[in-house]
């Protein structure tokens, strides 16, 4: 059993690891230097209004799949016919409220054109994801982790032709949201055939009164999804509101979010693997849940503090790297890989509260999330553009997870001395020390032309790395043997 969690989990993380980074730098990032601030920033504002309603077309149906696949295979089979017509009326539901919302944002007739296209890849998103749930639940492991990238897959072959080769065809941000519509009705496509071949025959009968209390139940899990996705998401819509240059800021913002939202995916995995974890000892006692805590969060955090200070170190020639301009980015991506420092947290925190069921008490930190954010955005915005955001990203996650934090300390005794204070910020200031000497180091090692050479860039931050690991081991931060036993226990 544990061989093949671990099998699947490893080809899950490869297949992304192989395919989402060429996604996110070799082609998204290289559409916004094709394209320009102006209309990438238009786009990514669009964006994050369609993924921010998204959730309007799940309200939890995927997670109900999921469940009633793993005990019932027949029963979930008998609800497919019910769940794909509640999934087309919950789709007009979000398309009308998308809509509104772009017509009360002020969005132009370019605007609304995109935003249809982008609705439509959330339809395709959310019937891939309902596939998926039964490919998972029937323990096609493999079959699940192709397609969470087979899309990006062939938006790599499509938009990845446009920019390089001599196709005739010029990039711009209407084709490439196009080119990413075509990506996702041929993964719905290909997925549906599967999930055909895998189910049999489709019993035609429709019963939506049974998802009423499905929907009913859901809805605060629900809600806790629009709320977390309002203060994360809605900075890239208040600078397209707010901002003098509204487009053009929303691009710059971009710039620092792309890395953001690349290290979130990966933190997801993370969480994904936490909360059944969460959810056995919860069963078990208070004090495993205290032991998994301080050994997820002891791995996790110190890990992201190395991550996101080297990033911070090298944040201009990381921009540079990836992008035609960069100067104008570097004080928001700065704020934004702070921010990511609270998201880690919430990896662990958020995880423990939701596993436990306290989504009320989510649902009232995350709507104070979301006044914090709009408030201090509002207030920010006209005067610093992007980095007014970017600070106002970092400000609203730390908070969430310092509340997180708090509740977490509340219901299951954890305590923090500062004895336990003191060694994490003796542990950042001794990294960020070391960080300093070891670029002076280089500095006056090696010829200022080649320190920044692809090749010797690449070596440098594999020695920060090294530098950081062997770090987290003379804090105790990471030890052997409560990981071996974490994962071989509870996975």
């Amino acid at each position: 059993m544990h061989r093949i969690f671990f099998s699947n989990l490893l080809f899950s993380l490869l297949l992304n690891l192989l395919v989402k980074p060429i996604a996110i730098f070799g082609i998204d990032a290289q559409v916004q230097n094709a394209v320009g601030l102006d209309q990438y920033g238009l786009y990514f504002s669009l964006l994050s209004l369609s993924l921010i309603l998204n959730i309007l077309m799940d309200l939890g149906i995927n997670n109900y799949v999921i469940q009633t696949v793993a005990k019932n295979k027949e029963e979930a089979k008998s609800q497919i016919s019910s769940i794909l017509v509640l999934r087309l009326a919950l789709f007009l539901v979000y398309i009308s409220i998308l809509f509104t919302s772009a017509f009360l944002l002020a969005y132009d007739s370019t605007g609304m054109k995109l935003l249809f296209f982008l609705g439509l890849n959330q339809l395709f998103i959310v019937f891939i994801a309902y596939f998926r749930g039964f490919f998972s639940g029937l323990q096609h492991y493999k079959l699940d982790s192709f397609f969470s990238v087979f899309d990006r897959i062939l938006l790599i072959i499509t938009a990845g032709s446009v920019l390089l080769l001599p196709t005739g065809y010029h990039m711009s941000i209407q084709l490439y949201i196009q080119l990413q519509t075509f990506g996702y009705f041929l993964t719905f496509l290909m997925a549906f055939l599967f999930f055909k071949r895998i189910i049999g025959t489709i019993d035609w009968k429709i019963d939506l009164l049974h998802f009423k209390a499905v929907l009913q139940k859901s809805l605060p899990f629900a809600l806790l999804i629009i709320l977390m996705s309002l203060y994360t998401r809605i900075d890239g819509i208040l600078l397209h509101t707010f901002a003098t240059n509204g487009n053009v800021e929303t691009g710059i913002y971009a710039k620092g979010f792309r890395l953001l939202d690349a290290l979130y995916m990966f933190g997801m995995i993370f969480a994904g693997l936490l909360f059944p974890m969460f959810s056995n000892v919860l069963r078990e006692s208070v004090q495993k849940v205290k032991e998994l805590v301080l050994i997820s969060s002891h791995f996790l955090m110190s890990g992201v503090i190395v991550v996101v200070f080297i990033l911070i170190g090298h944040a201009g020639y990381i921009l540079q790297l990836i992008y035609t301009s960069k100067s104008e980015a570097i004080t928001p991506f700065c704020w934004l890989m702070l921010s990511f420092l609270g998201i880690a947290m919430n990896f662990v925190f958020g995880t423990l509260l939701t596993a436990n069921g306290n989504l009320k008490e989510l649902n009232i930190i995350s709507a104070i999330g979301v006044l914090l954010n709009v408030s201090l955005n509002i207030f920010l915005i006209p005067k610093y553009g992007a980095s007014g955001a970017g600070f106002t990203a970092f400000i609203t996650q730390i908070t969430m997870a310092i509340t997180q934090f708090i509740l977490c300390a509340r219901y299951f005794q954890i305590k923090i001395g500062l004895v336990s204070i003191g060694k994490w910020i003796l542990f950042t200031l001794s990294f960020v020390c070391i960080l300093f000497l070891f670029s002076l180091i280089m500095m006056n090692l090696v010829d200022q032309n080649l320190l920044y050479s692809p090749i010797l860039f690449g070596g440098i931050i594999c020695i920060e790395l090294i530098l950081g690991l062997t770090l987290m081991f003379v804090f105790k931060f990471i030890e052997l043997k409560p990981l071996k036993n974490l994962f071989l226990t509870r996975s």
